[in-house]
């Protein structure tokens, strides 16, 4: 039977905390943040944009056309 990590038990554990996938969103967010169907760009705290992949229509988020389509909007935006 394979033996248990301790170590990369408590590594996982830490790693599911909220606060270690979500940013702190700023209030309010800036006026220009664009709307996007399949990302939400979220400003935090500490200025840093964050660009979360949440596929509109699916259960699983997988890099379709329209969705690097997007991307490449949302990156020539950020400039």
């Amino acid at each position: 039977m394979r033996q248990i990590n301790e170590h990369r038990l408590a590594a996982l554990d830490e790693l599911t905390h909220q606060h270690l996938t979500m940013p702190q969103a700023a209030r309010p967010q800036p006026k220009g943040i664009s709307k996007f169907e399949n990302w939400r760009l979220v400003l935090d705290t500490d200025n840093i944009a964050w660009a979360i992949l949440d596929k509109k229509g699916a259960s699983a988020n997988t890099l379709a056309e329209a969705v690097l389509r997007e991307m490449d909007k949302m990156l020539d935006e950020a400039k």
